[in-house]
């Protein structure tokens, strides 16, 4: 994969008769339109998983609404009908007890995912170091 910087400088090879002057102000102009488009390409990628997190943060919100009022009718018909046979108070601190439990591992299991997610702009970030290793072989070797 080349970086924006290789393929500007195969395109506009420097001629013999241009002076140190215009190669530097070329290099200087080059340079800070690369790093224009290096940024660029960063808040391009930022917007793209934002946007990603952002729908399934939404479909995670409602999803747990819809269960939370799922839960509410199960745990009540689970301690109607449990309460028949072991009493009503006991049933429900079962059914509670149960419920705190799972509620447990999946925050432990949610939370290993939060802490997995990056937005860490990675293809901006390896164009950007690529970019740098040229510049700094171009001004070592000519």
């Amino acid at each position: 994969m080349q970086s924006a910087y290789q393929t500007a400088r195969q395109k506009e090879p420097g001629s013999p008769q241009e002076s140190l002057a215009d190669l530097l102000g070329r290099l200087a102009t080059e340079s800070a339109s690369l790093v224009k488009d290096e940024i660029s390409l960063a808040e391009q990628e930022l917007k793209e998983k934002a946007s990603g997190y952002r729908s399934g943060l939404l479909l995670l919100v409602i999803g747990g609404a819809v269960a939370t009022v799922c839960l509410g009718a199960l745990s009540a018909a689970a301690v109607i009908g449990l309460g028949d046979v072991i009493g009503f108070a006991l049933s429900a601190l079962i059914i509670a007890i149960i419920l705190a439990i799972i509620a447990g591992v999946i925050l432990s299991v949610g939370t290993v995912h939060v802490r997995q997610a990056s937005l860490n702009p990675r293809k901006a970030a390896a164009e950007l170091k690529q970019t740098v290793q040229t510049l700094k072989e171009d001004l070592t070797h000519g």
